[in-house]
């Protein structure tokens, strides 16, 4: 699901978003659900000129900063157990009266 979403000073907008089953073979073949998110971010930042490039366990963002104003990309991902996914999914699904 492509969304819009704010975080601090910057507004997302997820482009791409796509979801993935697969066997760990380093966590005793368990298998894994994995959801990345391609996203563009425009926002505003304190600084007049700044070149930004960030990487932390795999998730990515690069962003440059113009007379205040941040325009920039991020990859990001979610990965949990199937079972723990379908857990939360149809949890979440759940009617409430």
């Amino acid at each position: 699901m492509k969304k819009i979403y704010k975080h601090y000073s910057r507004i997302f907008f997820d482009y791409k978003v796509v979801e993935t089953d697969f066997i760990n073979k380093h966590i005793q073949n368990e298998p894994l659900h994995i959801k990345e998110y391609w996203s563009v971010f425009i926002g505003f930042d304190k600084n007049f000129f700044k070149y930004e490039d960030f990487y932390y366990d795999g998730h990515t963002s690069q962003s440059i900063t113009i007379l205040g104003i941040c325009f920039g990309k991020s990859y990001s991902y979610d990965s949990k157990s199937i079972k723990n996914w379908e857990l939360e999914k149809s949890q979440n699904n759940v009617a409430v009266a």
